[in-house]
């Protein structure tokens, strides 16, 4: 049975809970020749997160992806100066609006992350749960 983590008045279906963001990220589309290759040097493209956990992400991008695809994700997280870094696949993506600056919506689990990005991610989300809806946190 899944364990079911409440954030705002909605309960939350996911293993590990997730907090309402909105901060700022880039991301690269990575093909298996990339991976091969080691290939760092791609077009980085930038998104915003609306959610964040230790287990993934929800993105707001310019372009629709593909199920599947495998991204190199940054993460900017507020008072922490490097980004988060992960590799992530797309799990699912939606038209959310579609004359908007970020029309798609794409649900990212991640892959690769080191031990220490995930623990920050971790505090992050858990301060956030801890705030009430109209007390975000900022000053």
């Amino acid at each position: 049975m899944k364990k079911l983590a409440v954030i705002g008045t909605r309960p939350e279906r996911r293993a590990k809970p997730r907090a309402r963001v909105s901060l700022q990220a880039e991301y690269r589309v990575l093909t298996l020749r990339d991976l091969a290759r080691g290939r760092k040097r791609l077009a980085r493209l930038s998104a915003r997160v609306k959610n964040l956990g230790a287990g993934g992400v929800l993105l707001r991008v310019h372009r629709r992806l593909a199920r599947r695809s495998v991204l190199s994700l940054a993460l900017a997280l507020p008072e922490r100066q490097a980004p988060v870094r992960s590799l992530a696949e797309v799990k699912h993506v939606r038209e959310v609006l579609a004359r908007a600056h970020y029309p798609y919506a794409v649900g990212l689990e991640f892959l690769a992350i080191s031990p220490g990005d995930t623990a920050a991610v971790r505090r992050f989300v858990s301060r956030r749960a801890g705030e009430t809806p109209g007390n975000s946190g900022k000053r």
